[in-house]
């Protein structure tokens, strides 16, 4: 069982893993969960592999592109011409414009596709997500 939840769920989303978990000892023949908890928030990991988002959406979009390298996605950065640091959300929007709610519903699955794992791979929370897949992989004797 896959639990998401964004940086500010952190606490809770752990918490419950470790409560299923306990259960899980109980039951025996219950599933094993699996924290999905990107830093700051899912939208970091759609930003990592810029060659796949401008595939999606077009370079045209992607000019003030703020990341030099793709773990920069999981903190806060500055946009050209301003000071504030956004967060990977506040980023989207900016890159996007007005469409980019739209964009992200109608080509995320796309994006998805397009995504090189060896560049989420370089996200720490993208690793720590696998590793966890994998101990429930494990555990559920399926490795």
């Amino acid at each position: 069982m896959f639990l998401h939840g964004d940086e500010d769920a952190r606490a809770e989303r752990l918490k419950l893993v470790d409560e299923l978990n306990e259960k899980r000892l109980i039951v025996g023949s219950a599933g094993v969960a699996v924290p999905l908890v990107p830093v700051l928030m899912t939208e970091s990991w759609m930003l990592a592999d810029r060659k796949a988002l401008e595939s999606v959406v077009g370079k045209e979009l992607l000019t003030d592109y703020p990341y030099t390298r793709p773990a920069a996605v999981e903190g806060r950065v500055a946009m050209r011409r301003s000071k504030e640091k956004l967060t990977p959300k506040q980023v989207w929007t900016n890159l996007m414009g007005d469409d980019a709610n739209e964009i992200l519903h109608d080509r995320s699955e796309l994006l998805a596709q397009r995504t090189d794992l060896r560049v989420l791979a370089q996200l720490p929370s993208y690793r720590e997500w696998c590793d966890g897949v994998e101990r429930a992989l494990r555990t559920l004797g399926f490795l």
